[in-house]
């Protein structure tokens, strides 16, 4: 596999590990989940922060994302939920 990087819409770096990508057809939208290894409860806990952002542009290897917008959320959440974890067993 190449090495992905993704950068926010400004062109900084973000320092995080692709997860999974999945388009919400209502948007005609991708989207993607990052692992930024940010502990979310505590230093002995498994558990890490997981994003989920927009796919704005893609540039060979480079991948520019930003916030997810606030009235596409709810379909984003629900597609997750139907396409991801529903499958999950």
């Amino acid at each position: 596999m190449e090495n992905i990087r993704f950068f926010n819409i400004k062109g900084q770096r973000i320092n995080a590990d692709f997860v999974f990508a999945l388009t919400v057809p209502e948007l005609n939208k991708t989207f993607v989940a990052l692992n930024n290894s940010d502990l979310v409860f505590s230093d002995d806990s498994s558990y890490n922060n997981i994003d989920i952002l927009e796919l704005v542009k893609e540039d060979g290897n480079n991948f520019y994302i930003t916030d997810i917008k606030d009235e596409d959320w709810d379909l984003v959440k629900q597609t997750v939920i139907d396409e991801l974890l529903s499958k999950i067993k």
